[in-house]
């Protein structure tokens, strides 16, 4: 026991608390991610779980850049070749969202 002294100069006497407490399971961990989820406000500590990041990267984040789409191989292509090539659809992420050509 513990013994608390107060302003007023009482005593009481107050019971120790545990220092054991239980390690979460996945499950449990994963129920307090997904309520944590569902608020209407969103909580930073969800951009560090794989499951919810996502949500917390920029959609400009996602445009590959100009670097990113070089390749040797267009090199060698000829003017009306890498026309045609740079019409295709390019996909930005991995979830296979996918930028439409500009016409």
């Amino acid at each position: 026991m513990c013994i608390i002294r107060r302003a007023n100069s009482k005593t009481t006497a107050q019971k120790p608390l545990s220092a054991e407490v239980p390690i979460p399971s996945k499950e449990e961990i994963n129920a307090l991610f997904t309520n944590i989820n569902k608020s209407s406000k969103k909580s930073v500590i969800l951009s560090l779980v794989p499951e919810f990041s996502e949500q917390f990267v920029l959609k400009s984040r996602r445009i590959p850049t100009l670097s990113a789409l070089f390749s040797h191989e267009n090199m060698s292509l000829t003017y009306p070749e890498l026309l045609e090539k740079c019409c295709t659809t390019i996909c930005i992420s991995h979830k296979a969202h996918m930028l439409s050509p500009i016409i």
